[in-house]
C-alpha cells in the first residue's frame, strides 16, 4: 500500500504569475545586424577607374 500526498509548488501564487508572465515575453532585439552600405561600392569602383594603371617597361 503506497501513500501520496498531493503536492503543491513551494512558491506564492503571486510569484507563480509573475514568473510566467516573464516565460511568455519575446525577446527584445539586442542590436540590429550591421547593414550593407550601397554608396561604398560605388566609391571603391570610381577609386579603382582613377587609380594609375601597371607601369610599362621603358623601349630600347
Amino acid at each position: 500500500m503506497s501513500v501520496r500526498s498531493p503536492a503543491r509548488p513551494a512558491v506564492a501564487p503571486a510569484k507563480l504569475t509573475d514568473l510566467s508572465t516573464l516565460m511568455m515575453e519575446p525577446e527584445s532585439t539586442v542590436a540590429d545586424p550591421p547593414l550593407a552600405v550601397p554608396h561604398s561600392a560605388g566609391v571603391l569602383l570610381l577609386l579603382l577607374l582613377l587609380s594609375p594603371g601597371t607601369p610599362k617597361e621603358p623601349r630600347r
